[in-house]
């Protein structure tokens, strides 16, 4: 992000690919009058609390969802997770996701399906998430803006 060889680049891939929208066109545009004036890369600007610093995180994008690794998102967000085998559904597993703040609330996502369960002293209340957690060489994917709610942080507006 930022480079602008790399979005005329691949700014003209997508174009060569059938995808002319307006404002591929425009950013590609953009880009190249900014290199023919000598510059290389767009100044990042600076938050005004100067707080905001993106997570050490690898991702990835599925249908506009950015999707984390289970365990390097826990990690760095500070909660609790294990993945177990779920003995409700036929060879699937169960992922437990726990704050240290309060112990007594556990949730269980299933992998498949974008169902969490919230165990708090022995009652269990579910909730929808919008992408269903699912598992890649041996890595367990999940939806970011569902942890970090669970963090305390909050995304968008």
């Amino acid at each position: 992000m930022g480079d602008y060889e790399e979005i005329v680049k691949w700014g003209g891939v997508m174009i060569r690919t059938g995808n002319e929208s307006y404002t591929i066109l425009k950013t590609v545009k953009s880009a190249r009058l900014a290199l023919a004036q000598g510059l290389k890369r767009y100044p990042r600007s600076k938050s005004p609390k100067g707080n905001c610093r993106p997570l050490p995180l690898k991702f990835r994008e599925g249908d506009y969802f950015i999707l984390v690794p289970l365990d390097e998102a826990c990690k760095a967000l500070g909660l609790g997770c294990s993945i177990a085998p779920n003995l409700k559904m036929a060879g699937g597993k169960a992922i437990r996701v726990t704050k240290p703040d309060a112990p007594n609330i556990v949730y269980r996502l299933f992998l498949g399906r974008p169902v969490v369960e919230r165990l708090e002293s022995g009652r269990g209340h579910t909730e929808t998430i919008a992408y269903a957690p699912f598992e890649e060489e041996g890595k367990v994917w999940v939806p970011f803006y569902w942890l970090a709610k669970q963090a305390g942080i909050r995304c968008g507006r």
